[in-house]
This record gives C-alpha cells, sequence and structure tokens, in this order.
C-alpha cells in the first residue's frame, strides 16, 4: 500500500482487501485467532479488529468499512477511517491478505 503525505489518508480509494485463504480464524467470546497456514503464526484479535477483518470480504472497501465500525461503535468517520487504514496496512505487513 502507499501511503501519501500530502493527502489526509491513504491512497486506498479502490482498494478492497480480501482476507487470504491461507489463513483461517477460530472464534471465542468476542475474540478472533487467526492462524496462518503458510507460516504457522498466529494473530489474536479483539473488539472492533474483529469487526475490520471480518468485513474484509474483497468488496467492500476501506470507507464502507470505517462507516460500518462508526455504527457498531462509539467512534466518529475520520478516527474510524485512520484505524482501518492502519489495521489493513498491518495486516498486508504481515501478510494476511489479497488486495484487490
Amino acid at each position: 500500500m502507499r501511503h501519501n503525505k500530502d493527502e489526509t489518508h491513504w491512497a486506498l480509494v479502490d482498494i478492497r482487501p480480501r482476507r487470504s485463504r491461507h489463513v483461517f480464524r477460530i472464534e471465542g467470546d468476542g475474540d478472533l485467532l487467526l492462524c496462518d497456514d503458510r507460516t504457522a503464526k498466529t494473530h489474536h484479535l479483539s473488539g472492533p479488529s474483529c469487526e475490520v477483518w471480518n468485513a474484509l470480504d474483497g468488496k467492500s472497501s476501506l470507507e464502507d468499512v470505517a462507516r460500518r465500525l462508526t455504527q457498531l461503535f462509539d467512534v466518529d468517520y475520520p478516527d474510524a477511517l485512520d484505524d482501518v487504514e492502519h489495521l489493513v496496512a498491518k495486516f498486508e505487513e504481515l501478510g494476511l491478505l489479497e488486495v484487490t
């Protein structure tokens, strides 16, 4: 992903990330455990991070995901979008996504 420092947000308008087919999840008590079958690494998610992960279906834009967070949690849109961008960048860094 590219970060454009001249812009307020990531240059991700048309990015629609999708969870990698190599990552499976185990749900429990509002948390998720992500398991990457290529690396055998696991990653623990909780709260809004779970909602972001679940929304990464290859169809929803980051803006769509941020709007959903504002409906589910007490967060304004700019903060939600920042959080989504940060999480998606981290997920990508960890190799958990396929970006279309």
